[in-house]
């Protein structure tokens, strides 16, 4: 049996009820992977405390018309829950911890129950199919300041990016095929056109970083258009933009309005960049974007679902799991290099 290895599901969490959001937010802002000020550093703190002292009544009015809070927790629970056990079920000593970014269980918290759990290796799983600078790479910084600062000597494995492993493009394809099949459209299905919706990124952080995602994003959406629906127009568009600074573009509601000048009145949205449902599904999409659609004059603008638990995707975290266990992990398991990404 291989030794016992920490599943480290790293994510960005979501607040849990109403109080939560203005510390959430707090939390979030306070990261300078989301917003950097490079030389400006101690202005961080005191610019989260405004940004989130001046956004968490609105926000929280988001998350009242989906719950009261986000539903990410859940998820991802059932996420790490699914891949511990077909792990096990093929022989692998694991244990899946979740590690949330901005909201509990923080990285600190997924850290303490590893080490008590006697945990010999730590492998990351980052619930982020594309790679970017502010979600894998601020999570698994994060993992690595939390290790440090403890002084916890574990070997890190960092799982790749994903977003071109067959197994989650089946996944991912499988949910579009979903949707695509279960609406009536009134155009034939292949007619339809797909919508994808990413999260945006601010322009100068990609600029300045060289961050890989909107390649990614451009990527995964290539394969899954050539592979499984060749015939289908699309679109590509980003949602979730703070602040008056450029971020990526064109944003989700103006090409729904121009799709909607051009007479389009079948859309099929793919939430391309979330592997969970939470606010920039639930409440974003389905009821922002969907109230501007109807509006608009679009008669069917139906979202797939995220892969969440899909069977597919669950079995393409476990191979990368194996992965990095065959590449990193020898038989007497000593002496293994730490990866990096």
């Amino acid at each position: 049996m291989t030794p016992k290895i920490g599943l480290m599901l790293l994510n960005l969490g979501g607040p849990d009820s109403q109080k939560a959001v203005q510390p959430f937010l707090y939390n979030l802002f306070s990261d300078p992977d989301i917003i950097s000020l490079f030389g400006l550093r101690f202005l961080q703190k005191p610019l989260a405390k405004l940004i989130s002292s001046a956004r968490h009544k609105s926000v929280a009015t988001y998350y009242a018309k989906i719950g009261g809070g986000s539903p990410i927790m859940t998820y991802t629970q059932a996420q790490a829950d699914a891949l511990e056990s077909l792990l096990k079920a093929e022989g692998f000593n694991v244990k899946a911890y979740i590690a949330m970014r901005y909201w509990h269980p923080f990285t600190h918290d997924a850290l303490e129950r590893a080490v008590r759990d006697g945990v010999e290796y730590l492998i990351t799983v980052p619930l982020y199919p594309q790679f970017s600078y502010t979600t894998t790479g601020s999570s698994v910084n994060e993992l690595k300041k939390v290790m440090k600062n403890h002084k916890i000597n574990l070997p890190l494995l960092e799982m790749p990016a994903y977003y071109d492993h067959p197994g989650y493009q089946a996944a991912f394809v499988d949910t579009i095929r979903e949707v695509m099949d279960n609406t009536s459209w009134t155009c034939p299905k292949e007619k339809v056109t797909i919508l994808f919706s990413a999260h945006s990124l601010p322009e100068s952080h990609v600029k300045k970083t060289g961050d890989p995602y909107p390649q990614h994003i451009d990527e995964t959406i290539r394969l899954v258009m050539s592979h499984a629906f060749p015939q289908n127009p699309w679109r590509l568009s980003f949602q979730s933009k703070v602040g008056p600074i450029p971020w990526l573009s064109p944003s989700t509601e103006e090409v729904i309005e121009e799709m909607a000048k051009e007479g389009i009145k079948d859309v099929a949205v793919v939430p391309i960049s979330f592997v969970s449902e939470h606010l920039e599904t639930l409440y974003e999409i389905d009821i922002l974007y969907g109230e501007l659609a109807q509006e608009v004059g679009i008669t069917n603008f139906k979202r797939a679902q995220t892969v969440n638990t899909h069977p597919q995707y669950i079995a393409a975290l476990a191979d990368l799991v194996k992965q990095q266990i065959q590449q990193h992990i020898p038989d007497n398991h000593k002496g293994v290099a730490v990866a990096s990404h």
